[in-house]
């Protein structure tokens, strides 16, 4: 996945690009990639006790691969 990011940043223009990356988690790789290509980066850390949603119903349905 990386070598993709990568891809994305150099194989598209770069003038008045403006790039950002969302991610729930994002390893060091990744962070690293970002701190490369992208200009004043920076990271928002949302503490996870403050983020409850009472009520929330979470389902989910396992399939077999073919």
């Amino acid at each position: 996945m990386q070598k993709d990011i990568t891809n994305i940043f150099v194989e598209t223009p770069h003038e008045n690009k403006q790039v950002m990356m969302f991610s729930a988690t994002m390893n060091e790789g990744m962070k690293t990639i970002a701190k490369r290509f992208m200009q004043n980066p920076f990271e928002v850390y949302i503490n996870d006790d403050k983020l409850v949603l009472h009520g929330l119903k979470q389902y989910f349905v396992k399939l077999k691969e073919d």
